[in-house]
């Protein structure tokens, strides 16, 4: 995903370039994108040069997130349906 250039005794050499797609990474890692999802991500913008497919990706994590999130509170208030229909029932 990240290959930064070495120098001349083999050392990783971290430039302008290598420290945005760094900050890229951990930005993407903490809004719980995977890692395989990331690198193509990377590529894309490395290509374009813009923060187009940066935007995508978080557009996407934003809607799966939200999809996730009302399928619990679906279930969470089916729970709580059926809970107090028992209670009520006795």
């Amino acid at each position: 995903m990240l290959h930064p250039p070495r120098d001349a005794a083999g050392h990783r050499v971290f430039g302008p370039a290598e420290m945005r797609d760094i900050k890229i990474v951990q930005l993407l890692r903490q809004c719980g994108l995977p890692l395989p999802q990331i690198g193509p991500v990377l590529d894309d913008l490395r290509r374009t040069g813009g923060p187009g497919p940066l935007r995508d990706a978080v557009a996407r994590r934003r809607a799966e997130l939200t999809r996730r999130a009302e399928a619990m509170l679906e279930g969470a208030a089916a729970l709580h349906r059926y809970l107090t229909e028992r209670a009520t029932a006795r």
